[in-house]
């Protein structure tokens, strides 16, 4: 039985933002990400989520429940832990709010502290913590209530990448231990990968689409998801397709690749960085670029190479030099085709032996 249910849900501003026609289903212990760049409307749905917002209309249930009024609890940006108290009585609020007694009050602290694995001295205050223990001590105050739903608003943001890292495991860890359903928002697709059981792609107030990080990256619904889920991103070319129908022309190169039966005369290919290769095979499609530069990131080389009008992105182990003419490789197998219309996915199969 799903833990959340959201159907129809709009709700607008004067500046013309907002959310547009929500509706989707969360898992009881899942752990379920908003994806999507600044201003898309991830953190207005979890306001309204939380009930700290109103929606303008549609319904959000929460097995069986209203949103709020305790079945859920927000971890923030900021982690809003108030700073003239302890840890120890920041976690603790909501359970005094709830008029529980002394020992009990005192057994559920020290129980969600060691849940979020805070191994400090609780009488310590947030000024005196780090980023890391701030951002456990938030957690330990979201989970004290046993809510149904832990929301969590970029919790791991304002972290180095080094600490945000080896949280996002220990986040992961803690959602797989306690069984916990989790909604988390942010505009981190790497971060959304490593977390999701399953991830909503939003633009302009709108899910463009939900699926597994595996089905998202493997099959775009269109191609602004492609290109927002993966890194590098996916390469996207213009390209038309030939008379015969039997090809496709991308600036002056012809493409053997056979089109989707009933494409548009103009695509978009897609391919993704790492099925570029160096490596010459007659079986594979090959093109002819520039490269325009190669940064070096330890173990291989970021190379941008011109291709047309294009700019594409792959890696490379072998260093590679500014205005030099590489041919590279990919299978017919692994490219994505969109309407360069309407910019959906074609469904596509290769149809070579």
């Amino acid at each position: 039985m799903p833990e959340l249910v959201i159907r129809n849900l709009w709700r607008g501003f004067s500046s013309g933002g907002g959310l547009r026609d929500i509706s989707f289903e969360v898992e009881a212990g899942e752990f379920f990400v908003l994806l999507g760049p600044s201003g898309c409307g991830k953190s207005t749905l979890l306001r309204l989520i939380a009930a700290l917002d109103p929606a303008d209309r549609g319904a959000i249930d929460i097995a069986g429940t209203r949103a709020g009024h305790g079945a859920v609890a927000m971890v923030f940006q900021n982690y809003a832990l108030y700073p003239h108290m302890t840890a120890f009585d920041n976690i603790a609020f909501p359970l005094r709010l709830m008029k529980l007694g002394h020992d009990e009050i005192r057994r559920r602290v020290a129980a969600c502290a060691r849940t979020a694995g805070l191994s400090i001295d609780l009488n310590r205050r947030p000024a005196e913590l780090s980023g890391g223990e701030r951002q456990r001590v938030a957690l330990a105050r979201a989970i004290v209530r046993e809510p149904r739903i832990i929301l969590m608003d970029e919790p791991l943001s304002n972290l180095d990448a080094q600490l945000r890292a080896s949280l996002r495991v220990e986040l992961k860890r803690f959602q797989r231990d306690t069984g916990r359903t989790v909604i988390y928002v942010t505009h981190d697709q790497v971060e959304a990968l490593a977390l999701a059981d399953r991830l909503a792609v939003m633009r302009a107030g709108r899910i463009e689409q939900i699926g597994s990080p595996r089905a998202l990256y493997d099959a775009p619904a269109n191609e602004f998801v492609a290109s927002f889920v993966g890194q590098p991103p996916m390469n996207l070319v213009r390209a038309r397709i030939a008379p015969d129908r039997k090809s496709l022309l991308a600036g002056d190169s012809v493409l053997r690749i056979e089109p989707p039966a009933g494409a548009p005369d103009e695509v978009i290919l897609g391919i993704r960085p790492e099925d570029l290769s160096l490596d010459a095979d007659p079986a594979k499609v090959a093109i002819e670029t520039t490269i325009e530069r190669a940064e070096f990131s330890g173990a291989r080389f970021l190379v941008v190479a011109r291709f047309g009008s294009a700019y594409l992105l792959t890696e490379s182990v072998e260093p590679l030099h500014t205005s030099e003419r590489r041919r590279f490789y990919f299978e017919r197998s692994r490219i994505h085709f969109f309407d360069a219309s309407s910019g959906r996915r074609i469904p596509w199969a290769d149809p070579s032996p």
